[in-house]
């Protein structure tokens, strides 16, 4: 019991122990004795590693003993000549007794979210701290890797800015020539990133991998699984748009299933379809309403007050963005009674606050530089004109998408960039059934040609959804990647919460 008494030194001081002493939003290590087995490996680490790490603190993983360090790679991995940028990295220590040898990596999404900045993506892997080591990487671009940031959003002040486009064209033309001022916006794909990641994970020494990729993530980590699959012992899918599926188009017919769904659910729950029996009638009639003359709605908060026009295209992509969630979903009979019935403000009031939230979090300069390259330009125009025509969720973000595009350079891409990734690489795949982006289609797809995967989906669950079984179907994968002996039982009985039947605030 000796060793117990181990104090850290150096540069395993204040850093260390007020890592220790407290905890994120993931949560802390189980005690003492897991953290002191972190700070043993994150020696052997540091050893095995040509990139200086040391002991860092990160916000969503307080209470955790996290590594830190950069590492560049050529802006023209082509050229090799001109800027380079510092990818940022963040390394959970495996805290058992008998570390594997594989890491994993968990992939972000948007595109456009850093890992290191929302380290909260480590939770989805929480079950395999123990175990392995977890290994945090910005993509080129995003978090705190030279992010392609974007000021879409004046100052934050003027609520009526987050009722509008998400992707706001005027803005775009403006954040395109300030970031050009030093940055080749073409270079900034997916299979650039892919070879980042594998310059990194050589440069860590991590011989053996699992990808956890999610949303966008997940198409980075099949990219990745194509271009370098030496190494890959396990891939898990969460929510992917795979490299068939074009952003946005799948998204106009996905999100029309998904409320479908909604409102088949609230018709079969006694509850909701005794308060909102006319729930897809009325909010079509909002968007009649709304298509004939927007809605003026005053916001008040503690910047002040700002009227707004809430058109027709802001409610359709604020219902849009509710069915990511399956609680946010089970809002929108209520939202839709409360708009056909005359009050639109409490719903704008609300959307302003999420998007205050969310929108900002993307590097929306990352963001375009991979969707206006590898999507848009291959989208069909009569299959644009009638998800438009048609189909009112999803679309605004597809025009906005479309007309953001037209002011920004587009990389060449590699000729595979839409064909599907065959590997018998174990591959897990999770799902939601009423994804409004059309992930879960293109996951079933997918399966067909990883021939050694097992493909999930739960019911009812919107867009990268995740709960006590999603980790526990992750970490059992990680720790046996076997896609017959999977219990994925759990997946069809998931925890739903009630209809909304008052004001959700």
């Amino acid at each position: 019991m000796a060793r117990l008494r181990w104090r850290p030194r150096g540069q395993w001081g204040w850093p260390a122990l007020a890592a220790l002493l407290a905890c994120g939003s993931v949560g802390c290590r189980s005690g003492p004795l897991d953290w002191y087995r972190a700070a043993g490996r994150a020696r052997a680490l540091e050893r095995g590693s040509t990139i200086p790490l040391a002991p860092c603190l990160v916000r969503d993983l307080l209470g955790t003993l996290t590594l830190c360090g950069t590492y560049d790679v050529w802006e023209n991995r082509t050229t090799r000549v001109g800027r380079r940028i510092p990818l940022h990295l963040v390394v959970l220590p495996a805290s058992g007794p008998n570390p594997d040898s594989d890491a994993v990596l968990p992939l972000d999404g948007g595109p456009g979210l850093g890992a290191t900045t929302q380290a909260g993506i480590a939770g989805f892997v929480q079950g395999a701290w123990r175990t392995h080591d977890v290994v945090l990487i910005d993509q080129r671009g995003t978090g705190q890797s030279a992010p392609l940031t974007c000021e879409l959003y004046g100052d934050g002040t003027r609520a009526a800015r987050y009722l509008g486009p998400r992707i706001p064209e005027d803005a775009i033309r403006t954040c395109r020539a300030d970031l050009e001022r030093q940055v080749d916006l073409t270079q900034y794909t997916t299979a650039i990133a892919a070879a980042d990641l594998r310059d990194v994970l050589g440069a860590l020494g991590v011989k053996h991998v699992d990808l956890v990729g999610l949303s966008y993530g997940g198409r980075l980590a099949l990219e990745f699984l194509r271009r370098y699959p030496v190494g890959v012992r396990s891939v898990i899918l969460v929510s992917s748009p795979t490299p068939q599926l074009l952003i946005p188009l799948s998204f106009a017919a996905a999100a029309q299933r998904a409320l479908a769904g909604v409102f088949d659910d609230c018709r079969q729950d006694s509850v909701c379809a005794r308060a909102f029996p006319r729930a897809p009638s009325e909010l079509d009639s909002v968007f009649v309403r709304l298509a004939r003359a927007p809605a003026a709605v005053v916001l008040r908060d503690r910047a002040g007050t700002d009227t707004a026009r809430w058109t027709r295209d802001a409610v359709a992509n604020a219902v849009f963005e509710l069915l990511y969630d399956v609680a946010h979903a089970r809002k929108i009979p209520f939202w839709a009674h409360e708009m056909a019935s005359g009050d639109f403000t409490d719903f704008a009031r609300e959307t302003v606050r999420a998007h205050r939230v969310r929108w900002p979090l993307n590097a929306y300069g990352l963001t375009l530089s991979v969707i206006c390259s590898e999507d848009v330009p291959f989208l069909d125009s009569a299959h644009v004109a009638l998800a438009l025509a048609e189909r009112p969720l999803g679309a605004p973000l597809l025009t906005s998408i479309q007309a953001a595009c037209a002011h920004w350079p587009r990389a060449v891409v590699s000729p595979d960039v839409h064909t599907p990734v065959v590997s018998s690489v174990p591959t897990l795949i999770l799902t939601g059934a009423r994804d409004p982006t059309g992930a879960t289609e293109a996951s079933a797809s997918a399966a067909r040609f990883l021939t050694n995967s097992r493909l999930v989906t739960t019911p009812y669950y919107g867009h990268a959804s995740f709960d006590a079984c999603s980790a526990a179907l992750i970490a059992g994968f990680i720790a046996r990647p076997d896609p017959g002996a999977l219990d994925a039982t759990c997946a069809q009985h998931p925890h739903l919460p009630p209809f909304a039947i008052t004001s959700p605030r």
